[in-house]
């Protein structure tokens, strides 16, 4: 049987996305058992008032296998929990010289107006 908590979490989140602190505190929680349970030890989880910002901080060299499995556990966390969510990429280093690679999910309503990018909020 499929566990649906996530789900009803989301849910709840997506009901009021920015005013409902408590929801987005839960999501976040959410976010960051999820990643940790698929063996990622080494990332943030955070939310800005506009967008949902994952980062991972990678070894110096990687292999093609370890990048896919961080692009696998980024596109199961937009299929199943932020649904509604666009997704953008970016690669940078830490103050370290450790590659930093940033997924930004901004929320993306029906008609395609982007609430991260626009002046009209998200709701």
């Amino acid at each position: 049987m499929r566990n649906t908590s996530h789900i009803r979490l989301w849910e709840a989140a997506q009901d009021d996305p920015l005013g409902d602190e408590d929801a987005i505190e839960n999501l976040m929680s959410l976010l960051r058992r999820y990643i940790r349970a698929a063996g990622f030890e080494d990332q943030h989880v955070s939310y800005d008032g506009e967008a949902i910002s994952v980062q991972f901080v990678l070894g110096t060299v990687e292999t093609m296998q370890s990048l896919m499995r961080v692009m696998d556990l980024l596109h199961k966390l937009h299929s199943d929990i932020l649904i509604e969510y666009e997704c953008e990429f970016d690669v940078a280093e830490t103050t370290k010289d450790q590659p930093l690679l940033t997924a930004v999910f901004y929320y993306q309503d029906p008609g395609g107006n982007s609430g991260y990018y626009s002046d009209e909020p998200p709701f």
